[in-house]
């Protein structure tokens, strides 16, 4: 066997392992020096490049699918396939888009019932400060009126404390006008008395003068 037979037996054999394999990327190399092994190389791979495309054109919609998924479009569906593999991997394909396009719909919904709670927190929250704020200037009136009772009363306390000071004074002036109440009473009993023996005086010089 040619060295070149040699080498065209030892590529067939890779290609038919990698074939084997399931990868049918693999190729024959050329053989420049070698017109009838060249040609044979050239053909097996011609015929893989067919075997190629008739595999992988099943495949063909569902990586465009995959692709548009990719592009964060869940809005398409798997094409149909013949039967076999790419049949069932469209079928998986199509059950992860509804499965997908499901929680999106719940996360939605989800998103949606949650900014309506942040809403009505807010409200709730505004309602809360709007009642704070009132009660806080009602609790400010309050507390002014109590100081305004504080000076009232503390004024009244003074007030009462000067009427009880008069009244005391009062108490004290109307003992003594009772004392001078008395002595006047007195003066004017001892001035009747005199009057009457100044009468009596003046009745006995009338009876001597008659």
């Amino acid at each position: 066997m040619s060295p070149n037979d040699k080498a065209l037996a030892a590529a067939l054999d890779r290609l038919g392992a990698a074939i084997a394999a399931g990868d049918l990327s693999q190729r024959c190399p050329p053989f420049p020096g070698n017109a009838e092994a060249d040609a044979l190389a050239t053909r097996i791979n011609e015929l893989l490049d067919q075997v190629q495309h008739q595999a992988s054109a099943p495949y063909a919609p569902i990586r465009d699918t995959l692709r548009t998924l990719a592009g964060g479009n869940w809005t398409v569906s798997a094409p149909s396939a013949p039967e076999g593999p790419a049949r069932q991997l469209s079928g998986e394909v199509d059950a992860v888009i509804r499965q997908v396009n499901q929680t999106l719909y719940q996360l939605r919904e989800a998103t949606s019932d949650a900014s309506n709670a942040i809403r009505d927190v807010s409200s709730s929250s505004n309602s809360l400060a709007s009642g704070a704020t009132t009660q806080a200037s009602a609790i400010e009136e309050i507390s002014s009126s109590m100081d305004e009772m504080t000076r009232q009363t503390k004024k009244n306390a003074e007030n009462a404390a000067k009427a009880n000071q008069l009244a005391s004074e009062a108490g004290e002036l109307a003992g003594r006008g009772d004392e001078h109440m008395k002595s006047m009473l007195q003066a004017m009993q001892e001035i009747d008395n005199a009057s009457k023996s100044i009468s009596k005086i003046i009745k006995v010089i009338d009876e001597i003068a008659f």
